[in-house]
């Protein structure tokens, strides 16, 4: 029994698998590969591909990091409302009229 041991496939998209007990590529599917066991767990989450004989991690998507970047989106309305309001952008009244109306009645 491999009881304490952790054998690493490589998918046939390039990332890899952890299993705990050997197992022969071809039962995984077409296009597997063994790539090596090892006493300690292998640091991979999954999302890793193989590339010039290196797991690689993959670099966030510009889309993610751009939405954990950007102000709220109650901060971005409230930007745009303010440049309506001092009359840097057009007013779209379905946008602007409504808004102006809570803000006069209830004014800091």
């Amino acid at each position: 029994m491999n009881s304490h041991k952790y054998f690493l496939y490589k998918t046939p998209k390039g990332n890899p698998v952890i299993v705990r007990e050997y197992t022969d590529p071809a039962q995984f599917g077409e296009g597997y590969s063994f790539m090596g066991e090892s006493e300690q767990p292998p640091n991979l989450t999954g999302a890793e591909s193989w590339i010039d004989g290196e797991w690689v991690y993959p670099t966030p998507h510009y889309t993610k990091s751009r939405s954990r970047s950007y102000p709220s989106i109650g901060d971005q309305l409230d930007s745009l409302w303010h440049a309506m309001d001092r009359g840097e952008l057009p007013k779209i009244s379905e946008f602007y009229d409504p808004i102006k109306e809570i803000k006069d009645k209830y004014p800091k």
